[in-house]
């Protein structure tokens, strides 16, 4: 039972449903989804993926995987989910082990990077830039020690490369349209259903019970203040609802990148970690979410020290 001054809370308060609802999916990420996927399928249908697997394959080596690898990966930037389901075209365990394990930590969906970008973007471009470059430089270390521990021997790089083609606008209007449409259905209303989760534990005091259990790990360690504990809670519903309540806070530079590179490394969605469960077990899934939790915490933390040393 709620007071009507709660439900109306609720609906247009700190997290309404009505508002952030609308606004978080729809204003701040959709139009970068949009753009995200018109490239993509502009270099599907040009016929440019496969010439790009073969350019990269040599530093795909590195990390024990070849050129057929980037696929996944440059999917896992819209997606996942997708990403996940597409290693199964690659020939060996070890290979869709480390892709899976790269894209669930350190590559983010489109909606995390819409995300990401409407946090940072105002503060400094320079600043979106670095944390990409963090993320790169994080799915590079993940690769190659993943490609120490796991052993297997590695397969000669095999590609057919098809001629250039010029991308067809009504075919690449029709894949940006059922894309977007996907995302309406399998991202946007998800994620307002979160919203009105959050909304709903926050106006009944819920989320402030759960953060205050988060609440010395945040302002100690991550020294972010003591309301950025919610979005951690509301990461695990949503990724990107790690980073976007931040945008209502009034934070310094380096606390808007150290909780953005905090939600870039945090744990997956549970769908997510359902994809990973149903394609490599139990094990697996619960070994990448110790990892990304520790990686987002325990690096959030040094990148916090860092910052202030060099400030």
């Amino acid at each position: 039972i709620t007071s009507p001054g709660m439900l109306q809370d609720i609906l247009i308060g700190d997290y309404g449903f009505l508002v952030k609802g609308l606004e978080w999916p729809f204003a701040l990420v959709l139009p970068y989804i949009i753009s995200f996927y018109l490239v993509l399928s502009l270099l599907e249908d040009s016929g440019y993926m496969p010439r790009l697997g073969a350019l990269i394959d040599g530093i795909l080596n590195r990390v024990g995987l070849r050129g057929s690898g980037i696929v996944p990966l440059i999917l896992g930037y819209g997606c996942a989910i997708p990403a996940i389901m597409a290693t199964r075209a690659l020939e060996t365990a070890k290979e869709r082990m480390v892709l899976c394990t790269m894209v669930c930590l350190a590559v983010p969906c489109v909606a995390q990077s819409g995300a990401i970008i409407s946090l940072l973007a105002e503060q400094s471009v320079a600043v979106v830039a670095l944390l990409f470059l963090l993320s790169i430089v994080v799915l590079a270390v993940t690769g190659f020690l993943m490609d120490l521990i796991i052993k297997a021997p590695r397969r000669q790089t095999v590609m057919e490369i098809p001629e250039l083609l010029l991308p067809s606008p009504r075919v690449v209007g029709k894949k940006v349209w059922m894309r977007v449409r996907n995302f309406v259905t399998n991202g946007a209303l998800p994620m307002i259903g979160a919203i009105g989760l959050a909304a709903i534990l926050f106006e009944s005091g819920a989320l402030t019970a759960l953060a205050s259990v988060m609440s010395p790990v945040v302002t100690g360690w991550l020294a972010l203040p003591q309301e950025a504990a919610g979005p951690l809670v509301l990461g695990i519903l949503r990724r990107e609802l790690t980073v976007l309540p931040l945008l209502e806070m009034d934070l310094t530079s380096l606390q808007l990148f150290v909780g953005a590179a905090v939600g870039l490394f945090y744990i997956p969605c549970i769908a997510v970690v359902a994809q990973v469960t149903r394609q490599f077990g139990l094990k697996a899934a619960l070994g990448i979410l110790l990892l990304t939790m520790t990686v987002a915490i325990f690096g959030g933390g040094l990148l916090a020290r860092a910052g202030a040393l060099l400030t």
